[in-house]
Order: structure tokens, then sequence, then C-alpha cells
């Protein structure tokens, strides 16, 4: 462990967040011998003590302080909030345009006369260009006004080639006072209070899952994963792509609103290439799959887990029908990640929520480790009941070692959901990852990978009740 790696280390140790314990031996055993990184450590433990002992209640003693207006302020909730004042969005608009009209009825006419100035010009104006032109060292035959011209002082237009800087900046003082009224007319509509419609963001809804007794909801899934590997001076491109139809059935309806729920894959299209060869699955047409597809084939078009999920999205009683063997991932396995976990409390446009869970990595052939990540959502936009969410996913373990890094590099995705509100339904499901890991293997290597998924409602059918499809 060098000194670098460290204060890294020293830093997770005082906040109480190094939990791997032989990496903590480590970090002892360096600072025993290293002078730098005990003073470091005794800095950070002053520094830590400085901010457990702040008392919360003088923080902010001011008579001047604007703080504790702002503070009570942000804690009343929106709904306590006195109306804004103007109302809605439609007066600013109106106003806007109110202003637009008068402004065109009154100096449409300035400008019309204004725009005529540098087309009509006087014999004073005619015989000060003349002049101006006339002190330049060299002129053109074409500057000089011929015996037309001095019969014409007032025609409406010269020759192109007879303008130059100095006549241009004549006829731009005609354009002066435009100048004026277009700038009073943008500071004008500047000072127009900006209030865009407020009241989709500021209302509050909430974000629940809604079963019913035999409903059917069926997905078409879209993956696909392009990788490119190099070890050494050997390098390979694998590619999958996956089309896929799943669904859930309801088989009962608990009285807190929590639904017993079992998954199907009703059927399944593979296409994988890899080490120069490809391979193909259709579940549709084949009957005898190879060796690398029988465990999917054996999923598909019966159940294959049983669950309990709640109107927040929580899965729990995972039982594994297909096999008749327990699902050797936890809850929060790409297999059985079937809902997006919900807030609570209602929530309005920008609201973030978290979700923590951990997965397990090798360590070694025979010691595992638990790494903790976490799903971060936000609450984009709200379009009629249609409510639209950031995701984002993140590792929160310190990781150093290129050889577990390498087994969370499809742990990551980011994207958005859309869930329709009114029905609880989730209908669209757009994730994508980049990412990319060099050194695993103890030698030079590289892997990168570009993934998407994308998963889209096509049927929802309940009990007794015909399909309905959404596009």
């Amino acid at each position: 462990m060098n000194c670098q790696e460290a204060k890294v280390d020293l830093a997770l140790l005082v906040g109480h967040d190094l939990e791997d314990a032989s990496r903590r031996e480590e970090l002892r055993r360096h600072v025993a011998t290293c002078p730098q990184c005990r003073q470091h450590l005794r800095g950070l433990k002053s520094s830590l003590a400085v901010l457990e002992h702040v008392d919360p209640e003088l923080t902010y003693v001011s008579a001047d302080s604007l703080w504790p207006d702002l503070k009570a302020r942000l804690e009343t909730p929106s709904s306590a909030r006195p109306p804004r004042e103007g109302g809605g969005s439609w007066i600013s608009w109106s106003a806007l345009a109110l202003s637009l009209v008068v402004c065109v009825t009154v100096f449409t006419p300035i400008f019309w006369e204004i725009a005529r100035i540098p087309w009509e010009s006087s014999p004073a104006v005619e015989e000060e260009e003349w002049a101006m032109r006339s002190t330049r060292e060299s002129e053109s035959p074409y500057d000089k006004p011929s015996e037309n011209d001095a019969k014409r002082p007032g025609r409406r237009m010269r020759l192109f080639e007879s303008y130059d800087a100095r006549t241009l900046m004549i006829r731009s003082r005609r354009l002066a006072p435009l100048s004026t009224i277009l700038l009073a007319l943008l500071g004008f509509a500047s000072l127009l209070p900006n209030r865009s419609s407020t009241a989709a963001d500021d209302a509050q809804v909430t974000l629940r899952y809604r079963f019913q007794p035999g409903q059917v909801v069926r997905y078409h899934v879209d993956e696909q994963a392009n990788y490119h590997v190099q070890v050494g001076t050997t390098t390979e491109d694998p590619h999958s792509h996956q089309t896929s139809q799943k669904s859930y059935r309801v088989l009962e309806v608990l009285p807190d609103g929590s639904a017993r729920l079992e998954l199907s894959i009703d059927q399944v299209k593979i296409d994988l290439k890899q080490n120069e060869e490809s391979f193909q699955y259709d579940s549709s047409k084949d009957a005898a799959p190879g060796q690398m597809f029988q465990q999917v084939a054996s999923m598909v078009g019966k159940p294959y887990l049983r669950l309990t999920a709640s109107p927040i999205g929580l899965v729990s009683d995972i039982q594994a029908l297909a096999g008749g063997t327990a699902p050797e991932a936890s809850e929060k396995d790409p297999a059985i990640d079937v809902f997006v976990p919900l807030p609570e409390e209602p929530v309005s446009v920008g609201t973030i929520w978290r979700e923590d869970f951990s997965v397990e990595i090798h360590v070694s052939p025979t010691l595992k480790k638990s790494v903790k990540l976490q799903r971060r959502f936000r609450l984009e936009s709200i379009d009629g009941s249609r409510a639209k969410i950031a995701v984002e996913t993140v590792v929160l373990t310190p990781i150093r070692d290129p050889d577990e890094e390498i087994q969370l590099i499809r742990r990551t995705p980011r994207g958005s959901i859309t869930l329709d509100i009114e029905r609880g339904l989730l209908v669209d499901k757009s994730l994508s990852l980049e990412n990319r890991v060099s050194g695993f293997g103890g030698t030079q290597s590289l892997m990168t990978i570009e993934q998407s998924h994308r998963e889209k409602i096509i049927e929802a059918t309940a009990s007794g009740t015909p399909a309905t499809r959404t596009k």
C-alpha cells in the first residue's frame, strides 16, 4: 500500500466506512511505519472532532441573517404555501401579447418612415457623401458623379461600387432611432415576469402499482450488447442480441394492495457471436436447443418464478418454479428485477429517491464479498397520466481491483422509465450503459461494453376482460 491509497482509506476509516478487515489491517501496518500518514490521520481526527462538536443552534445566530426565514419557508409544505401572486402563467402570456400589439401599432409607422430614409436621400446628404469620397488619395472613376447624377441628386439608389465604409456609416445613422426602439422593446420584454406554468411541477402525485386478480401484463424486450475484449495481443468482439416476450400473472391481490405473481418467458430469440462463431436460438422454431441455450429453453412457455410484489415495487417471498431450484441471485438480480421501486410519499417533479442493495462478487475462487450499490431515481416530468422517471445506478463500495471491477461492468445502467399513474402499470423502460475496465487477470487487458435494454408494454388483460394493447 502506498501513501496515496492510504490517505483514501484513512478518510473511510475515520468515517467508519472501511468495512474490509484485511484492508484495515494493511492500513494499520502502513500507518505504523509512515510518519506522514500518521500526521494525516491525526488531522482527519481533529477535523472530525471539530465538526462533531459544532452546535447547530449557534451556527446561524445573526440578527441580519436571512437563514431563519429561508429555513422556515423550505420546511413549509408546498400545499401550505400561499398562492403565487398573479395567478397562473396565462397572465404573463396575455400581458406579453398585449404589449406586442401595442408596440406594433405604435411603432410600425415610425419603422417605415425610418426604413425609407436610406433609399431616399436629400441633395444635402448626396453632397456630403460625394465630399467624403473626394478626400481619398485615389478615386475610382465610378466614385465621381456623372452628369446624370448631377441632374438626379435624389435618385433612389446608386451602383454598389459607389458605397464605401464611410458612406455606409452615414446611411446607418438613419437606423439609430430604430436600434434604440428595438433595444427598448427587448428591455421591456426582459422586465416581464417569467411565470411559466408551475402548477404541474408543484402538484404532488402518488406513484403506485395497481394489481387486479387474474391480470396478465406482457412486455416486449429488446436487448443488445457489444463487447471488445483484449488480452495481451489477442482481441475479440463478442456480440449478443436478444428479443423476448415476458409476462406476469396476478394470482392473488392481498388486502394491503400487494399481489402474488407468477413470472413467465413466453418466447425468446437469441443471436450470439463469440470466438468468430455465431449461435442462434428461437423458441418458436427450435425444438432441440443446443447446450448453450438449454437453461433458457427450460424456462420458456411456463412460469419460472413466483413472488410477492407490493404497490411500491418491493419484491419478497421469491420461489423458483422452473427446475425446482431456488435462485442463486439476490432479490435485485436482473432476472427478477421486474418492478422499479416507487417512493412511499407523494412526490412532485424534481423529487429524488434512492434504493440501496448489495451484490456478491468473487475475490478468490472460494471467497466472496458484498458490494453496495445504489439506484437513484428522479421524477422528470408528468404528461397527462404518464410519469417519466430517470434512473441511474452507482457503486458505493470502493473498488480498486480490476478483477473485482470486471464483475460489476454490467451493474451500472442508466436511463428512464415511464409509469402509467392511472392504471398503475410500467409501460416503458429504456436503459443503457457504456463501461470500460483494464488490467484484469494480472495482465495487459481491456474490456469495453455498450449495452442497451428496452422494455415496452404490449398487452394488459384482466380476468374476464379483453386484451388492452398499449401503443
